[in-house]
């Protein structure tokens, strides 16, 4: 199907009616975009939206990320811990290349230096599972 040439100037025409047309609406929304808004139009048409509460259990979950003890290396054991200096943190990453990773808290009493109440002071922080993501 050929298109002649009037038919082509027909169409053109008509395009740059549409585009002026667009444009001169976007003129006049823009002009009645500039008029005030009273305060009381802003807060019924946009009301305030509030932050969540978080408890600070949550907040300890955010700021803290889990210890992943079966790859963390002993600084970051130091660091993290509380309770636990270089020399147990190292002792701990020992006892890891030694017999393997820890499957549990329990699994952490055989090292030198952690007891019950470091374990427990730690229990929330302490993680098993690997930081790498499966596919």
């Amino acid at each position: 199907m050929k298109i002649s040439i009037n038919q082509r100037c027909v169409l053109l025409v008509i395009l740059a009616m549409v585009f002026l047309l667009a444009l001169l609406n976007g003129i006049l929304q823009s002009k009645q975009g500039n008029q005030e808004v009273s305060v009381a139009e802003t807060t019924i048409n946009h009301p305030v939206i509030k932050r969540p509460k978080v408890n600070q259990s949550q907040k300890d979950k955010i700021v803290n990320p889990p210890l992943y003890i079966n790859h963390a290396s002993a600084n970051e054991i130091a660091k993290k811990l509380k309770g636990v200096g270089k020399k147990i943190a190292q002792r701990i990453v020992n006892a890891r290349e030694e017999r393997g990773y820890f499957k549990q808290l329990n699994d952490l009493k055989a090292v030198p230096g952690m007891g019950s109440a470091k374990i427990q002071v730690n229990q929330e922080i302490i993680s098993f599972d690997s930081p790498i993501l499966k596919e």
